[in-house]
């Protein structure tokens, strides 16, 4: 059986279905329809893909990723890739992977590592609120880990994330250590009490 070779165009073809939500399964695509700030770094990418396909010199933070980028991606390929964003964000559709703010930006106006910083106590309350997402606390070894709702957002969009961390004023969360003490509000909390473990489910 002979495989069948893919071409750049396929690839594109790819992009172009992933970027309008046509080849993106229906519970994920209900899920980023509704996240005004997930995926933040592909957006950056593409959006400096497209800037620097037409002429104009990337942010800090575009420059970044479209380096790292570089590393699978041709200069010409992520040049195309930028200008299947530019078709998509323009068709006046819905940009199903990347935050809706990026369709709206324009071309001349790049997106910047403080533009990052601006925007991530948005992006992490968005994160911590998702039905999709669990935090422990590593202090409680009783936690559960069946939660009916999360179970439930995980089975309709198709992606569950969990991860472990000691709850700090920066999420948002009462932030009563193990011994009854408080933490100052904007004080870091200890490096050992950070997140210990990540996945993906």
């Amino acid at each position: 059986m002979t495989e069948q070779k893919v071409t750049e165009q396929d690839r594109l073809e790819r992009v172009r279905g992933m970027l309008s939500g046509t080849n993106t399964p229906e519970g994920v695509r209900r899920a980023m329809a509704q996240s005004p700030h997930g995926n933040v770094l592909l957006g950056a990418f593409l959006h400096g893909a497209d800037r620097v396909r037409q002429g104009h010199e990337p942010t800090d933070l575009e420059r970044l990723m479209l380096d790292a980028m570089g590393s699978v991606l041709s200069e010409a390929g992520t040049r195309a890739w930028g200008g299947v964003y530019r078709e998509v964000a323009d068709g006046g559709g819905t940009m199903a992977v990347v935050p809706r703010a990026f369709a709206q930006r324009p071309v001349s106006e790049g997106y910047s590592v403080e533009d990052l910083r601006k925007d991530l106590p948005d992006i992490v309350a968005e994160a911590m609120a998702a039905a999709n997402t669990q935090i422990f606390d590593p202090r409680k070894p009783d936690r559960a880990t069946d939660d009916p709702a999360f179970l439930a957002a995980m089975r309709a969009t198709k992606i569950g994330v969990s991860a472990f961390a000691v709850p700090s004023d920066t999420f948002g969360f009462d932030s009563a250590a193990a011994d009854g003490t408080t933490q100052t509000p904007g004080e870091a909390p200890d490096e050992s009490q950070a997140a210990a473990a990540r996945r993906t489910r």
